[in-house]
């Protein structure tokens, strides 16, 4: 069975459409970054619904920074 040249152009048309659609899908369920000209790296603070939220240097995130000093 050959492949034709209108079935070739068929399957790049839905590989394109689904890239498209899966690149949206990434875009709009990413997480927001929420940034803050004020904030310094390493702070912390209580959001809205009183859960612990930590700046990383350019967002607002829920994961703690890891320590970069060693423990005696």
């Amino acid at each position: 069975m050959a492949v034709t040249v209108r079935t070739r152009r068929l399957l790049a048309i839905a590989a394109l459409l689904a890239a498209v659609v899966a690149g949206v899908a990434y875009v709009t369920r990413r997480p927001a970054c929420e940034a803050d000209r004020t904030a310094m790296k390493g702070e912390v603070r209580h959001d809205a619904s009183g859960r612990l939220t930590y700046f990383d240097g350019e967002c607002w995130t829920t994961q703690p920074q890891t320590p970069r000093d060693t423990p005696f």
